[in-house]
Formats: structure tokens, C-alpha cells, sequence
């Protein structure tokens, strides 16, 4: 490998706010694992979310899938248990390629994962003990990449069961952006089912975020510039705005996913 070749390291963790955990937890979570793949100097890592993309609806979920398929080394985040990084992890060790599980000391061990070593880190963040976990946690990506990049056979998973083999994605008439948009509709219902957000809080929550936009809201796209807000449809994590950008037209953009800002008057 190139010493200078990016290698993507994708991040699956939940980023919501969650029951139990304050509001900026998982956001201060997230900060501390760029942080801590970008000071590996070993590997040119590029750490990013496996939901990265540019926010457009008809692209998003597809781009979730082939990220996760992929991203040479993957870092996953259980705490919490939210259902859509469970759905994220199940596609990942399916495709039985190199990842690492990272869990909060208030999580418990998963029966059907325990014989994937799990990484602990504190719940309150206390420094000196994140400064052990990084540390851990970056021995754990080196030795994980480098193994796997030098073991065709590499198999954090599915080794540990016989009479299993796993295909490639290939190109074929199969939408996959509809059976995933189908599979995390049916986790958020299975969500709201078990209450991880009350139903007080919940309201709150959609409320502020379906208030935060206006017709005629500008914001700024990373890549796309400032655009202006046409149409709102959806709420919550279903947020949809159409977006008017001068030199790229008009994007149906999912709020959740898409790199925006709202530029405040």
C-alpha cells in the first residue's frame, strides 16, 4: 500500500439523542474516534460515518450499504443498542470484513457478538481514562487492518460458523436502497415501540426540529454552497427539505444525513 493512499475507516454509531445519555453525548463520542484515527500515523485513515453522503433521498440508503461493504476497516459503536447500528453491524459482519466494537461500560456484552473482542470506554468521558481507551482503540485499528490486508481468508465473524459463504455485491436488479429504507422504517417503529425516547421528550424533540426550518431558510451545502429552502416535508428523522442551489438546482435533501447548515439571519 501506498504510504499515502486514504484509507477509509467508517464509523457506525448512534448520533441521536438517546434515553439515559445527555443531549451531546454521541456527538462528543464521535469527536473522540476521529480524534483518534486521525492521530494514527502508521495509516493514512480517513475516518468517516458509513451514512456519508451528499444528503440526496434517492441516493442515501444505497450509499449506507456500499459504505458498509466497502470501507477497508469499520469501527462500530453498540451503546445504547440503537436499532439502526444494530442493523448496521448485522450488515457489516455479514459481510465478514474487518470491524471493531467499540461499547460505553453502561451496555452490556451481546451473547451473539461476544467471541468479537468488544472495547470499553466510560460512559461520563473522564479523561484520563478516554486517553486508555484511544490508545487501545488504535493498537486494535493498526493490528486489525494490517492482519487482514496481509490474510486473504481474514474472517472476524464468520469463521466462528461452518457451512457459510459469503458473496461479493455485484451488480444486479435488486433495489437496495428500498429494502433498507424498508428495514430502517421498520426499526424506527420497533424504536418508538420500546420507548428509548419517552413520549414527552419525543414530541419536544420533533417539535424543535420540525420548528427549526423555515420557507425561505438559507443554508450552506459543504460542496454545494448556499442554497435556499424551497419545501419542508417529513419530521423528525424523516425531515426532507428541497433546496435550492444556483448552480446545482433544486435537492430533495434527508436533514439527518445531509452535510448542511442553516445560516442564521
Amino acid at each position: 500500500m501506498n504510504e499515502n493512499e486514504v484509507v477509509n475507516c467508517g464509523l457506525i454509531m448512534p448520533l441521536a439523542p438517546m434515553v439515559g445519555y445527555k443531549e451531546t453525548h454521541f456527538s462528543e463520542v464521535q469527536s473522540i474516534l476521529i480524534k483518534t484515527i486521525n492521530d494514527i500515523k502508521e495509516i493514512n485513515f480517513n475516518p468517516r460515518m458509513v451514512s456519508e453522503s451528499e444528503g440526496e433521498i434517492d441516493i442515501i440508503h444505497n450509499n449506507i450499504v456500499n459504505n458498509i461493504y466497502d470501507d477497508p476497516i469499520v469501527i462500530v459503536d453498540i451503546s445504547g443498542r440503537n436499532g439502526n447500528v444494530m442493523l448496521e453491524l448485522g450488515l457489516r459482519l455479514a459481510f465478514d470484513k474487518p470491524l471493531i466494537i467499540v461499547k460505553d461500560d453502561m451496555t452490556d456484552y451481546m451473547f451473539d457478538i461476544s467471541m468479537i473482542e468488544h472495547i470499553s470506554y466510560p460512559s461520563d468521558l473522564r479523561h484520563t481514562e478516554i486517553l486508555k481507551f484511544q490508545q487501545t482503540l488504535k493498537d486494535k485499528v493498526i493490528r486489525t487492518y494490517n492482519k487482514a490486508q496481509k490474510d486473504e481468508n481474514y474472517s472476524p465473524f464468520l469463521k466462528n460458523f461452518k457451512r457459510i459463504k459469503v458473496s461479493s455485491i455485484e451488480n444486479v436488479d435488486v433495489n437496495q436502497s428500498e429494502i433498507l429504507e424498508l428495514i430502517l422504517d421498520k426499526i424506527d417503529k420497533i424504536e418508538h415501540k420500546q420507548l428509548l425516547i419517552p413520549e414527552k421528550n419525543s414530541a419536544i424533540i420533533q417539535k424543535d426540529r420540525d420548528t427549526a426550518w423555515r420557507i425561505g431558510d438559507k443554508v450552506e451545502h459543504k460542496k454545494w454552497g448556499i442554497g435556499t429552502v424551497l419545501k419542508i416535508s417529513g419530521s423528525n428523522k424523516n425531515l426532507e427539505l428541497d433546496i435550492d442551489f444556483p448552480e446545482q438546482g433544486t435537492k430533495r435533501l434527508l436533514i439527518n444525513f445531509a452535510p448542511v447548515t442553516k445560516i442564521e439571519k
